[in-house]
This record gives structure tokens, C-alpha cells and sequence, in this order.
């Protein structure tokens, strides 16, 4: 008998350090973003890559945009080079200034435009 109250008491001890000191971690619960309340604008901006030649790396600045088409302005096999991501990687021909332009809809369905010159000169 003594032995069987031993072990809850050492259960009751372990299982109380365990809850107040967070052994298990809590769920933490964030709210998702509503971005059908959110503003739209369609932006990107760009980098040359430092250690591989030729490629660049664009980075999304858009808001409340859910599609992309990227034309970046040279063909391959005789078609237009075209992404469909919101921050891709592409890797151009040659050194130069390549119009790079950006398609986006918004949540709203509205169609957004921007086109910038982009120049590559990490060859």
C-alpha cells in the first residue's frame, strides 16, 4: 500500500513539473491575414546574382495580388520567357537592359500592369 501511494505522489510531482515548467509546448494560434481588406499595387524590384552569372533574383513588393505572369523581355526557342511565381529566378542571355514587364490580378479581379527596365551585368 505504501508503495502504490509512493508512486502516485511521484506521478502527481512529475506530471505538475512538467505542465508549470512548459515541457509541452503551447498551441498558438495566429490570425490568417485578410487581404480581401487589404490595398493593391502591383511592384517588383530586382538583384543580379553574385555568384552565378547571368542570373537574377526579383523580388515580389505587390499587395492583395493572387496571379503573376512575368515576361522577361528575351525568347528562348523562339518563345517568350515567362514565369508564373510571385518572386522568380531567371536566368537571361547576356549582359544588357531587358524590359521586364508584370501582370498581376488582384483578389478583386482587377488586371495590374508594370514594366521596368531591368539590366543584367554579372556576366
Amino acid at each position: 500500500m505504501k508503495s502504490t501511494l509512493r508512486h502516485i505522489i511521484i506521478l502527481a510531482i512529475i506530471g505538475t513539473a512538467m505542465f508549470s515548467c512548459h515541457l509541452f509546448p503551447e498551441t498558438v494560434t495566429r490570425p490568417i491575414p485578410d487581404i480581401e481588406s487589404g490595398p493593391i499595387s502591383l511592384d517588383f524590384d530586382y538583384s543580379n546574382s553574385i555568384t552565378k552569372s547571368g542570373w537574377i533574383r526579383f523580388m515580389d513588393l505587390s499587395e492583395g495580388i493572387i496571379d503573376y505572369e512575368w515576361n522577361f523581355g528575351f525568347q528562348e526557342n523562339g518563345e517568350p520567357v515567362k514565369s508564373y511565381t510571385g518572386a522568380p529566378k531567371v536566368r537571361f542571355p547576356s549582359n544588357g537592359s531587358y524590359n521586364v514587364m508584370l501582370v498581376g490580378i488582384s483578389y478583386e479581379g482587377d488586371t495590374l500592369t508594370v514594366t521596368k527596365a531591368v539590366i543584367v551585368s554579372n556576366y
